[in-house]
Order: C-alpha cells, then structure tokens, then sequence
C-alpha cells in the first residue's frame, strides 16, 4: 500500500512538473506573441574632448537634425576625469541636456568606465588603475559620491529617461566578479534613492553573462533593463569580435525574453569597408534587431567635433545614417523565442524549441528539435 502510495505521488509530481513548464512555456510565447511597439533609433552622442566644449549652435544643429530625421535618442557619456579636473564641464552637460528637452529628444546617460584596457584618459589622475572603484574601499566611496553629486546636479532634466552605471565591467582577476557584484548592489541603491528612472549597466556581449563572465541573476537583479554593446557582422553567423559570438546574442535575447526585460542595444555599427559596406551592415542589423523583438538601438557613433578621429562615425549624415534614419518607427516584432539568424540568405530561418527543464538559474533551457 505504502509503495502503491509513493508510486502515486510520483506520477503526480511528474505531471505537476510537466503541467507547470508547459503553463510557463505557454505564457511566455503568448506574451512574446502579443507585443508589438515601433523602432527607437539612438546614437552615443561624443565630444572629441568627452567635455562638451563646443558652440550651442553645433548642438542645435546636430539635435535638430536628428529630430527631422527620426533620430529620437541619445546616449551620451559622463567622464568622472572631465568633471573631476574641470568642473566647468557640468554646465556644458546642462546646456546640453537643455537642448534635449528643447528638441524632445530622450537621454540614456552613462557614467563611463573603461576596464577592458583600464586606460588613463577615463579614469582621474589621481587613480592608478580603474579597478579601484570596485578593490579599494576608499576609492569606491569617492565614485559614489562624484556619481551621486553628478545625478543631483542633472537630474531636473525631462530629457534623460534612464542611467546606466558602469560601461564595459570586465574580469581581470578572479575576486573581481564579487566585487562588482558589491559594487553594483551599493550604486544601485544610491541612485534609485536620488532619481527613480531606469538604471542599467552597458556590457560587452564578449565580457557580460552571456559569455559567462558574470552571472545573469546579478544581472537582472540590478538593472532595470539589459544593455549591450556588440558589433557583429550580420551577414556572418561565425563572425567574433571583442570575443562575442552569435551564440551569445541568441541567448541573450533569450533570456530577456524569458525575464521580462527590455534588451537594448546600446551600441553596434562598422569601421568596415567603404560607406555602402557600412550602410548594408546598418540596413542588415536594424533588421535583425526588428526581427528580435529589440525596440532601442544606439548607434556607435555621432561626434562632430574633430569627427576623422572617430572611425566608426556616421556624421554629418552617411548612407549608414539615413539606414538608421530609415529604421526608426519602423514596426518591431513580438519579441520570439524561435528566431536564428541565417546568413545564407537575407532574411532568417525558424527553430522549434521545447522547455525540458529549469536549471539553477531559474531560467527554462531550450533544446532544438
């Protein structure tokens, strides 16, 4: 009897098990299936100097233009170094953001960082390493303060929509992962107790928790919404670059699928090729990020200051531009559990998946038919 009765229980646990994945498999793609929005096009907005020196007639200018031609958001970055060695320069970013607000325009602001090649030109004088703000106690009270003085000082501002914290976290030794974690829990807490807009966290898709790196629970757990710098070719499904693949990408609209959150792409374009190269890779990734179900995408990048120093560039106006001029209010599909790209042809191909299990991450694992 006492057999019979585990036996039971078994079979019961199995089909509750089974009725719950299938109930969340189910409520998943019918919410992916049920949201339709339209294209936001951006681009990181850059000073040649990262301290927004220029004339309010280049601004007006340059934010006029971007409102005729669809052009409805901007990310533009904030040096601690700029304003720690000029303090001058946090009047150029409320002229600036005073624009903005003329012009209906919508900010992503980033305080910036840059650990992949822990660089001087980002980081103040008075640091040896970028590191510090996440290994030296001292040292990340202080970025907690310049981050917290820089939000009071903009935050009146209409224009700015969201923050992000850091750009590019990177692990260069193996204690640093915690120590990030730590670091985003306390900025995350200080900011949202000063501004309640979105905050994120700009990752490399080649150093983020889609290349292992970090972990997706931190991730999600900090920021509001997912964004990621990425810069693959999207006529090339083996193409890698800053050690990002195809793979990672998938997974990681995937997972924001699955977690609810919005993914942003906070930067991609080309330094490849002559200006109908570039266009195509535009026209080719606007497109896929269409099909992904991704609604924002920043374009790296619009400097107008000393512009030939910026590769990547896409002022005053290249075909590459108008591609993203183009894509803007363009309809976006729900976002889909089932879209891969193909670069055999110009369009894509359809997997089938099935949800088996759930792994410790409290995601659903998706294993192709």
């Amino acid at each position: 009897y006492l057999g019979e009765n585990k036996m039971k229980c078994k079979i019961l646990t199995v089909v509750l098990v089974f009725s719950i994945l299938m109930s969340f498999s189910f409520s998943v793609t019918a919410q992916a299936n049920s949201t339709f929005t339209t294209f936001r096009s951006g681009v990181n907005y850059l000073s040649s100097s990262n301290r927004f020196y220029q004339a309010d007639s280049i601004t007006e200018a340059d934010f006029a233009f971007f409102k005729d031609n669809g052009i409805t958001d901007l990310s533009i970055r904030i040096f601690w170094r700029s304003i720690t060695e000029d303090p001058n320069v946090i009047d150029n970013y409320k002229r600036l953001l005073g624009v903005a607000d003329k012009y209906g325009l919508n900010v992503q602001l980033d305080f910036w960082t840059r650990f992949t090649d822990d660089t001087d030109w980002a980081r103040p004088e008075f640091l040896t390493s970028i590191f510090q703000i996440i290994r030296d106690p001292d040292v990340k009270l202080q970025w907690l303060d310049f981050v917290a003085d820089t939000m009071h000082e903009l935050k009146q501002f209409n224009c700015i929509k969201s923050w992000t914290m850091m750009n590019e976290p990177f692990i260069k030794e193996l204690t640093d992962t915690a120590l990030f974690y730590d670091c985003w829990s306390q900025q995350r807490e200080l900011m949202k107790s000063i501004d309640s807009r979105p905050l994120s966290i700009r990752f490399s898709l080649g150093d983020s928790p889609w290349s292992e790196d970090f972990s997706k629970t931190e991730a999600f757990k900090v920021c509001d919404y997912i964004a990621i710098n990425e810069y693959l070719d999207p006529s090339n499904s083996s193409y890698t670059r800053y050690s990002s693949t195809w793979d990672m990408f998938n997974e990681c609209v995937l997972d924001c699928t699955m977690a609810s959150k919005q993914l942003v792409i906070s930067e991609f374009g080309s330094d490849t090729g002559d200006d109908e190269a570039k266009r195509l890779w535009y026209e080719r990734s606007l497109e896929l990020f269409r099909e992904k179900g991704i609604p924002q995408a920043y374009a790296w990048c619009w400097q107008t200051t000393n512009p030939t120093t910026e590769r990547f560039n896409i002022y005053p106006g290249t075909p590459a531009f108008f591609e993203l001029s183009e894509a803007a209010g363009q309809n976006v599909s729900s976002p889909s559990l089932n879209v891969n790209i193909d670069t055999n042809r110009d369009r894509y191909t359809k997997w089938s998946y099935v949800c088996v299990t759930v792994t410790a991450a409290d995601r659903i694992s998706l294993i192709p038919l």
